[in-house]
């Protein structure tokens, strides 16, 4: 069975991982931020930062997703509460 879910203003959807708590973490390229969705299709979006082209994704243990930001030349996380 494939499940799709829509996400807001073609946002670029981009690199994929899966969380701890069986949220699944993507990176949204063209809008620049990444965002969470939860196993009910509830997409929360982080913060965008400007001009970074956020790509690949990974999850650590505690839950908090790191992520590249390929025109920033950065890595950035979420510091979730």
């Amino acid at each position: 069975m494939v499940t799709t879910f829509l996400t807001p203003s073609n946002p670029g959807p981009e690199g994929i991982a899966a969380s701890p708590d069986g949220t699944v973490w993507f990176t949204q390229t063209t809008k620049g931020n990444v965002a969470r969705i939860d196993n009910s299709g509830v997409i929360t979006e982080t913060k965008a930062v400007k001009n970074s082209e956020t790509f690949g994704i990974t999850v650590a243990p505690n839950g908090n997703p790191w992520f590249t930001m390929m025109a920033a030349n950065k890595i950035g996380t979420v510091q979730l509460r």
